[in-house]
C-alpha cells in the first residue's frame, strides 16, 4: 500500500489555478535555488545560503518541497 504522503499522484497531472495559470508540479532541484531565493525575498524571508540548500536537498521520507511551474 502506499503512503499517503507518496507525492507521486501529484506530481502526474498539471492544475488549473483559479482565474489562473494551469501549472504541473515537481520536487525541487538544486537548479531552482536562484528562483527559490528570489522568492522568498520577495516575501521578505531572509535565507542564509545553508537554509536555501536544505530547501532542494532532503530525505522525502520526512520532508518534501514542491516546485510549481505554469504551463
Amino acid at each position: 500500500m502506499v503512503p499517503s504522503s507518496t507525492p507521486g499522484a501529484l506530481l502526474g497531472q498539471s492544475y488549473r489555478l483559479a482565474g489562473g495559470p494551469r501549472v504541473s508540479l515537481r520536487l525541487a532541484r538544486s537548479r531552482d535555488l536562484p528562483g527559490i531565493g528570489a522568492l522568498a525575498q520577495r516575501a521578505g524571508i531572509e535565507l542564509e545560503g545553508l537554509e536555501l540548500a536544505r530547501l532542494v536537498r532532503f530525505h522525502p521520507r520526512r520532508r518534501i518541497v514542491i516546485c510549481a511551474t505554469a504551463l
